[in-house]
Order: C-alpha cells, then structure tokens, then sequence
C-alpha cells in the first residue's frame, strides 16, 4: 500500500494526493510540506483560463486589540492566501459580523449571504477563520428541457422554495 501512494506522490500535479499522504503521516518533517500542497492545490484551482468558475477565498478577521502569533500570520498569508483584517469584536462584534458577511457575499457572487447569524460573535471573539468557495461549471451532460419542471421543496422545516428539477434520461 505505501508503494502505491509513494509512487501517486511522484507524480508533479497531484498535489491532492500529497496533501493527503503527508496529513496521514501526522509528523513534524511533513508538515511544512502540508501547507506548501494545499497553497500549490489552491493556486491551481484558482487559474483563471480554466473551463470553470473557482473561487476559493481565505480570510482571518482577528480581534484589534489582540496580538496574534507573526509566524503563524506569514504561514497562512504564504500558504493559503488568507490575510488578516483587523476588526472590533470587543466594542462592535456586530459590524464586525455585517463585515465578514458582506465579503463572503460578495466573493460567492451573492450565493451566501448570511454565514454568520446574529449572535455567532461577540465581544469574547477572538479569532475568525472564513473560507468562501464559489464554484460554476458545466455539466458533463445537460439536462433535456423536456425532462425538466419546477416543484417545491423544503429549506428548513418551514420553508418551501421553488426550484427547478434535472432529469437526464
């Protein structure tokens, strides 16, 4: 079995492979290698002459009055393209959510746009970790219009939205 996933690591491209391999080893000689996989995955991801929409955004919003650790900033700036905003849970945690909210809306295209609810912050909030991911590619097959129509389903345990059904036959 380790032949095997030492022989898919060998391979330049694979980076999900090697992200996965080096997570399993769990040991401190693989861990650099880690976070330098998923920056590498990221940065694939995100070339702008794929035949898809990707984007993976990455933000830390900390605390303003708190000191956070330098190297663990640089490592997630390098690595993960995630920044840190400096925002005023202690005096204002609700702009501050309205803040994070705005920027997860606006790097989803408006797909999300609450993810944080009233009350998920507050001024004991040190440290937020948001990832928005906002995907939009084509089917493999497309759904004959035909075999398609609108119906209901259920949100939440009350609300009903309309959405179109795929069918491919």
């Amino acid at each position: 079995m380790m032949n095997i996933i030492v022989s898919s690591l060998s391979r330049k491209d694979d980076h999900q492979a090697r992200v996965t391999y080096c997570n399993c080893l769990k040991t401190e000689a693989y861990k650099a290698e880690v976070h330098s996989e998923f920056g590498k995955l990221l940065r694939d991801l995100n070339k702008s002459d794929a035949p898809y929409a990707l984007s993976v955004a990455n933000r830390l919003y900390g605390e303003q009055s708190y000191q956070f650790v330098e190297d663990f900033l640089r490592k997630t700036k390098k690595h993960y393209n995630a920044e840190l905003e400096s925002v005023d849970f202690s005096g204002n945690s609700e702009a501050a959510r309205v803040n994070i909210n705005s920027w997860v809306e606006e790097r989803t295209q408006g797909k999300i746009k609450d993810v944080l609810a009233k009350g998920v912050v507050d001024s004991l909030t040190r440290l937020v970790l948001v990832n928005a991911i906002y995907f939009k590619g084509n089917w493999n097959k497309l759904f004959k219009e035909i075999a398609t129509h609108d119906v209901q389903f259920k949100i939440t345990k009350v609300t009903l939205q309309q959405n179109r059904h795929r069918y491919i036959k």
